[in-house]
Parts: structure tokens; sequence; C-alpha cells
């Protein structure tokens, strides 16, 4: 059904969800009619459709607060949550909602439900959004019924509580998840703030773990994104909601403190709404879909109505379409374009938009009622007294241009995505003064990209400035551009920076880098400097000062100093992201490259450090045996990053247990043989071939034996078993092409641009979507269609295009994956925004004793792929709708063709037929894709008894 037109309007140039949201805000105001006039077809005959909204009246100029209409949603949603089968919300978010609208009718319902927890939530994900809601429930009430949920969830964070913080489900996952470090902080920010209400409540919490996970998610404010997991703020304004949520933790923290409003954490809790005005151009972007970040987007931004009015209304009328568009015919909401968040457990969070400005909660402003009691947070829980100015919302003074306006900002111009483009230009003097005062950080690092082009004494000025926020800007151009920018003068101004006890220690975090990339006399000369930072109190500095001795790791002036520092430094470090810089990038690559008698010690070294590590102790055994076994297994692979290290690693092996066969064989198995001795290659061989390969088939058996008949499995195992064989240097039962040649096979192809455009904003994943096809091409795929009746043209794969040209989106590649290809050059241009290809190919027969499986070749790297289909002789062998995605990357992009399907290949001709979508590469931003269509087949390895 096409819409034509709603009552007489029709659709403009804009996103059409815009629209729709203001027609809608429009009829309420009036009758609550939406005439539609829609036809089944275009051209077709049209006819009138009535809709009929609840008349809820016109929004006021002030909404929500003083406005009939706000009023009216918000009752109405209340009188959902109160009905017997109504979604309560994730972890019964929808209570904080009843509690937030000041609306005593409300306490009866919230009452029955804070009643009824008895402590059942165990998850940090629920305790952080359940627990909220049973905290203010108490400080409103004084219902000591409740109190001793609230201090079982309590206890339950405390219990879990590692570095400061908890995984979605526990204490910690793999270290390996969230960046580094097991955590999940889209979970653990809002049991900060839970903590800090649970002791306003009266809650007994252990003291240094309520310090501790304050310091942890306090030192985010105003310094970036929350990061995923245990990680230093993520740049970007892609938050999903983390920033919102620090807010609101934030602002218990500032509730729970006799300062209150006057303590540095009210101005945390401001700097991480305003946040939310400058993101809003990223809306529903997000990892698992983005919608539940809008939860905490819009709560927070209403934490600063009255500091930041402007940005406040802009945020408000410019995303109304978006709240009326989640509002359901029954009151409740969803969020709108959200993903798996468009439901009504998650639009309960949404509904708090209506109601944060009230201030009828603690955590949004209303004053301390006679159950809340008072706890003296530290004046400062992380850095100096220089570091508070990252906690202040007004932009910085003193820069020789006109202090930055910010009421002078609209949505249009002033958001994230206007403001970068504009800020991606060279920057004349007067705007960069201008904008590296912003009290945005993403847009002082944008504008601090500029400076390289105005010389060292700008530089300078910026690097003395009285605001640590323009200091931690300048730095970070140093750090960009240091070809350009470090001179001596410069580098020992930053010396002294960094031996300024009383310098912001995030200035010194990007500042320690900084030097660690000037000549490395100059950086040999400062050594004591740069190692005196491994014994920080935060790791953030480690990490740095890491960064900064990688150039001079290996250099013979200092090599022992440096590797003796590193080797002290890691028998102590839990942080799994910090032994990252020895077993990858800068530092392990100077090893590699280094004279044998600095690797011989490199690797004394990291093997010390192995035998003296210091196990981490936690109250929980399974915190230990996470954080324990995969901080060694961390050091044992950075061992093997040095040339001689695998050979190192298994004499270390030994002499910690003689009797063990092959010690750390996991890792052992996985390497390169080229990296091996002759001995320790020809003991590994002799295990796989007489032990492990049998093994692994003994185990897997059931399930290789599916797989070698060509049965359709979830989790397969043959690729392990192939693996083990390449091992021994055994290549017979690798996938081979089959048939006609990937870079031979010719195709009838035809491409156009759809009537159905791509809407949203993002289209990393690709732009797969329904599309209408030419007239006469309906059925494109069907073994009666005739492509060169249709006019398609005949062209030789693979076929791809970037902006318009022949080339690869990604640029030129060295892919060597057999089942990729993406290395190989392209012979036909793909030309318009959709392509089809089809055409019949002779394959041999299919045997017995072997697997094949066709493949989209081109796309299995990150960032590739638009989404596709194939089809065998006009019936669906798999559709795929999306691209890439992080951490999906190096696998084969098509299937296994299982039996069932080996009948359409016995007829000698096939025909192939297949879609795709261009889209943007998410690094080099050019529009394009490529597509190629290919058999491969493996012979079946013994896997019978």
């Amino acid at each position: 059904m096409i819409i034509e037109s709603i009552n007489g309007q029709k659709l403009a140039a804009i996103d059409p969800r815009i629209q729709l949201g203001n027609w809608i805000t429009a009829a309420e105001a009036k009758d609550g009619k939406l005439v539609m006039k829609v036809a089944d077809k275009p051209g077709g005959a049209s006819k009138e459709v009535i809709v009929q909204l609840e008349p809820l009246g016109a929004y006021s100029r002030t909404w929500p607060l003083d406005c009939p209409k706000s009023e009216r949603i918000v009752r109405n949603f209340a009188d959902y949550l109160k009905q017997p089968k109504a979604n309560q919300g994730f972890a019964g978010i929808g209570m904080l909602f009843l509690l937030s609208t000041g609306d005593d009718s409300d306490i009866d319902h919230v009452r029955k439900w804070a009643r009824s927890q008895k402590g059942s939530a165990s998850y940090p994900w629920h305790i952080g959004y359940g627990g909220l809601a049973l905290c203010e429930y108490y400080l409103r009430t004084g219902d000591k019924q409740v109190l001793p949920t609230i201090q079982k969830m309590a206890d339950k964070l405390v219990e879990m509580e590692n570095f400061g913080g908890w995984a979605g489900r526990g204490p910690t996952a793999s270290l390996g998840y969230g960046g580094g470090g097991g955590h999940l902080n889209a979970a653990g920010t809002l049991c900060v703030g839970y903590l800090m209400l649970a002791k306003e409540c009266g809650a007994e919490v252990d003291d240094e773990t309520l310090q501790r996970v304050l310091r942890r998610f306090y030192r985010y404010s105003g310094r970036g994104n929350v990061p995923y997991g245990m990680g230093k703020p993520e740049t970007g304004y892609t938050d999903n909601g983390k920033n919102g949520k620090l807010a609101f933790s934030m602002a218990a923290a500032a509730s729970l403190d006799p300062r209150g409003e006057k303590s540095i954490y009210a101005r945390a809790r401001d700097t991480s709404s305003q946040f939310a005005f400058y993101s809003t151009s990223y809306m529903l972007h997000g990892h698992t879909g983005g919608g539940i970040g809008e939860i905490w987007r819009s709560a927070s931004m209403g934490l600063v109505r009255d500091d930041l009015p402007k940005q406040y209304r802009g945020f408000m009328d410019n995303r109304r379409w978006h709240y009326e568009l989640s509002r359901r015919h029954n009151g409740s909401f969803a969020i709108l374009g959200g993903e798996r968040y468009d439901n009504e457990e998650w639009g309960a969070g949404y509904a708090l938009t209506y109601t944060v400005p009230r201030k009828t909660l603690r955590l949004t402003g209303a004053p301390p009622t006679k159950y809340s009691k008072t706890y003296q947070l530290p004046e400062r829980p992380w850095g100096t007294a220089e570091d508070d100015d990252f906690q202040s919302i007004l932009p910085a003074m003193g820069l020789k241009v006109p202090v930055y306006d910010l009421s002078s900002e609209t949505f249009a111009e002033n958001t994230a995505m206007p403001m970068l483009r504009f800020l991606r230009r060279e920057l004349d003097e007067t705007t960069l003064r201008t904008f590296i005062g912003h009290p945005n950080i993403e847009i002082r690092s944008a504008a601090a990209r500029s400076i390289h082009h105005h010389g060292e004494s700008l530089l300078m000025e910026l690097l003395k400035h009285d605001d640590a926020r323009v200091r931690r800007a300048a730095m970070e151009g140093l750090r960009s551009q240091p070809a350009k920018l470090m001179s001596r003068r410069v580098f020992e101004h930053v010396v002294s920076m960094l031996n300024d006890s009383d310098e912001s220690w995030f200035v010194k975090e990007c500042a320690i880098e900084a030097i660690g990339k000037a000549p490395k006399e100059w950086v040999v000369e400062q050594l004591d400097l740069i190692l005196g930072f491994l014994k920080h109190e935060e790791w953030w500095l480690h990490q740095s000062a890491l960064a900064a001795l990688a150039p001079v790791v290996a250099d013979e002036r200092c090599y022992k100093k440096v590797l003796s520092a590193i080797g002290e430094f890691l028998k102590t470090n839990y942080y799994y992201n910090l032994s990252a810089k020895i077993r990858w990038g800068a530092i392990a690559k100077r090893l590699q490259e280094a004279p044998p008698h600095v690797q011989k010690l490199a690797r004394e070294t990291l093997g010390e450090a192995y035998l003296g590590f210091v196990a981490y102790e936690h109250e929980l055994e399974r915190v230990e045996n996470v954080v324990n076994p995969m901080t060694l297994e961390a050091l044992a692979d950075a061992l093997t990053k040095v040339p001689g290290g695998y050979d190192a690693l298994y004499q270390l092996g030994k002499q910690r247990d003689p009797d063990q066969k092959i010690p750390f064989k996991e890792i052992l198995l996985k390497a390169d043989p080229k990296l091996l001795s002759p001995e320790l290659k020809k003991l590994l061989d002799q295990n796989i071939g007489g032990n492990l390969i049998p093994a692994y088939v003994e185990k897997n058996r059931d399930t290789l034996l599916k797989e070698a008949m060509s049965e359709d499995v979830k989790s397969g195992k043959m690729s392990g078993l192939v693996g083990l064989y390449n091992k021994v240097g055994i290549n017979d039962y690798d996938w081979k092409d089959f048939g006609p040649q990937p870079g031979e096979m010719k195709w009838y192809h035809h491409s156009f641009d759809p009537p159905e455009k791509w809407m949203k904003d993002d289209d990393r994943l690709g732009r797969y979507r329904p599309v209408t096809f030419p007239a006469g091409m309906e059925q494109w795929f069907g073994q009666d269609f005739s492509p060169t009746a249709a006019g398609w043209k005949l062209g030789q794969a693979p076929f791809g295009a970037a902006d318009g040209k022949k080339e690869r989106i990604s640029g030129v590649s060295s892919c060597k994956l057999s089942f990729c290809k993406c290395n190989k050059p392209l012979h036909t241009l793909w030309e318009k925004d959709v392509i089809l290809i089809r055409n019949k190919f002779e394959f041999p027969p299919l045997e017995e004793g072997y697997r094949y499986r066709l493949l989209h070749g081109g796309i299995s790297h990150v960032g590739l792929g638009g989404g596709f289909r194939l089809y065998i002789n006009g019936k669906l062998f798999i559709e795929q709708k999306t691209g890439v995605d992080r951490r999906g990357g190096s696998r084969a992009m098509g299937r296994v063709i299982t039996k069932q399907w080996w009948p359409e290949f016995e007829g000698g001709e096939v025909t192939l037929s297949a879609i795709s979508f261009k889209k943007h590469h998410p690094r080099s931003k050019k529009y394009g894709g490529n597509i190629s269509i290919f058999m491969q087949r493996m012979k079946v390895p013994p896997v019978e008894k």
C-alpha cells in the first residue's frame, strides 16, 4: 500500500518519519483525525482512510513542563503501567517513571512492586535498572519493608565488584571482552548510582568499594565516551546511553554528598548530561541497535534543562517527532527504530523524557527527604584540582577571542555532525581559538587538529593556558603532528608539565604519549621521568608510559633499564589491555627487529615476569579464576612475540612443570611453524599426528560425520580438524576452487536505482532492503527469466565500484584468504545502487567424500558487504541481510551445499542468480561494493571409527 497524502499534505524531501511525527502533533492538537489517501500501487486508484487518534491538545512552548498534552501523555502511560498485565519495563524501570510523575496516586502500585522484589535482582543489569526505583521509593515513603532488599542487592554488587566495575551478568567476563578487562559498562554504570542511592537509604556499603567504583566511573565525565569495558574514554559520539547513565550516577553521588550542588559530582552530572545535546546527531547509533541509548540521552538532557535552556529546547523540539512515533495506542512507549529495544519493555525508560524535568526524584533534583542519609564522599575522587576543569559545562576563557557563546547554539548547526563537518577543514587562527575552548571534548579535539598549521608559537600559548581542557586539546594536536610541532622548546615545556605535581592527570596521560614521539635521543634523556609513571596509581598513565617507551625499548643506551622496569611492572599488572602493549603493537614490533642480545634479554625478562607473577586476590574465587589465568596467558603470549619466544615458552613450561608433555599446548599449536625451532616443531608434529588428531576426531565424531555427509550443522568442527592437519604440513583437505574459475566467470548483469531510498544515516552494515525491481524484472532470478531479452549486459566477475570508479571501496588489498580473493582486480564496473547478476554454469558432478560450498567473494573483512541473496535454479539458497560487523571478519561468506541441494547440480547446467547493494565503507568512506560468486570443494578427512 502506498500513502499518497495525509491531511492533504504529501511527503516532502525529508525523513518521512519526521513528517509523520509532525502530522501526529498537528492532528492531536485538533480533532485527532489523520485523513490518508492511499493506493495499492503507483498510479492506482486512490481511496480515503481515516485514522482517529486521541485529541490530546497542543504542546506548550515549555513542554513537557506546564503542558496539558504532556500531562495527558504521562497519565496515559501511568494508567497503562498500573494495568494487571502491563509490561513494567526492563527490571521494573517503569516504576521509576511512576515515581517521577510526582502523583501520589501512583505510589500504591509502586509499593506492591517494591515489596515483591525480595532481592531477586542479582545481575548488574537488573540491579542498575530496577534498583534505582527501589531506592527512590524508600526515600519517598520510608517503607522499611524494602530496606532488606536494598541491602541484599547492595551486598551483591559489593561482592561482585572488581577493579571498580562489573560485567553484565556477574563480576567479570573473559578479560578479552569489552576492550580488555571483562567489564560491561552499559550494565555497570547505573550500578554506581544504585550504590550511592542505597547508601543514602542507610544501607551499609563497604567504603573502599564505594569509593573505588566512584573513582572508576567519575573520571570518564567530561573526558569523552564511557568506554564499552575497562578502557580509557572512547572518542566519538556513539555512547549508546552510557554517558547519560553516568550523569544519573553522578547525580546520585551529588545527592548523597552533603555538599550537594556545590560538589564536584554535581558538575560531573552536568557535563555528562551536556554530552546528550551534541551526541544527538548520532541518534539510534550503537551496539545492539542504539535504541537503549535514546532512553538515557533524552533523560539526561532533562537534567540540564535549567542550566542549558537553549540546548534543551532545541533538543526536545527537534526530537519531538520521535517521541510521538514511540507512543503506542494503549498509552505505552516503545523506541522507534531502536531494533531490539523497540518494544514496551525498554520504552518504559524512554517515557522518563517527559518527567525528569519535574525534579520529583532525588536523581533528578528533588530535595533530601526525612529518610535521606548523607555521606561525605571525597572532595575529588580522581586527579588533581586542575582536572576539575573537565567538569565544566562552560567554555574556556582567555583565548584572545570572544568567549564561545553557548546561548547561540542551535540544534541544526551546533550538534556533533554539523560541527565536525565544519571543523574538518583547515581552521584559521580565530576559529581555532574559538572552538578549542568549547565545553565538548570532541569539538576541542577536532579544532586541535589544525594547530600544526599555525606553528609553535600558538601551540606554546595553548599549552600554557589556565584551563586544563585547552592544554589537553593542545597536547592532542602535538601528539598527532609531532614531526611539525615537536621542537626542543616544546619538548622541554612538556617535560616541565609532567614534572608538575599539580598538573591534570588527564593532560599528563596525553603528554606522556607526546614526548614518546620526540627524537629518541630526547626520550632517552627523560627515561627516568617516563619510567616513573609505570608506578603511578592510575593505569591510564601506565598505558601512556608503555607507549612512550616503545621507541627506545631496544635502544642500546637503555634497553636493559627499560626491559627491567617493564618486567617488574608486569609482575603485578592485572589490566589485560596493558599487557596488550607488549603482545602487539610498537613494543612487540621493536623487539622483533632488535639485535639478538636484546631479544635474549627480552625473553628472559618476560619469562621472569611470568614466574614472578603475584596473583590477584578477590573474595570470589571465580573472579580469581578469570583474572589470574588470563593475565598469565597474556604474559605467555607476549613472550611468543619475541623471536625465539615459542621455544622459550616451552622451556618455561617445562621448568614450571617437568612432567607436562606439551606445556602451553594451546598457544604452541596456534604458532606459525616457521617461528619454531626444528626440535620443537618435530615434537609438536608428533603430538598432533599421533595424539591430537585422533583425540579431536573422537571427541567431535558425531558432528564431523554429519559434516562429512554434507548435512546442515549449527556449529561445525571440520575446520578445526583441517587446521590440525595444516599444522603438520598436510593441506590435502583444504577448500579449493571448483568448476568455473572465479575470475573467469561471465555473468549477465543489470544495476538500477530503486525508488526505495536508504533512510538511515548509518550504512556501516549495508543498505540491504526490500526494493521494487524494474518493470519486467520482478522474477529476475527465475528459471524462465531471459536476461538477454531484458537487455542485460554480459560481464566478467568480479564486479565492483568505489565512488563510480572500477575500484574496491576498501582500497588495494593484500588479502590471501582463498575464500575472499579481494586482492584480485575488478573486471566489470558496478554502475548503480543495486546489482543483479545471473547466468548458467556447468559444474563437474558432485562426489561423495567431498564437501561443496557457494561463496560470495571479496567481502570477508570488517566493513565490507552490503547484504546479498543467492539463488540456485530460481530457489533461494542464502540470504545475508548485513555486511561484516566487528569481530566478524576472516570468515567465508556463503553456505555449504547440503545434500538436499545436490540434485540441483545433477542436470549439468545450473542457474546462479544474486543481488547485492552498495554502501559506504566505514574507513575509506567510499560508496560502492563488489560481488563475485563461485564454488569451492574440500576432500573430507578420515572421520570414521
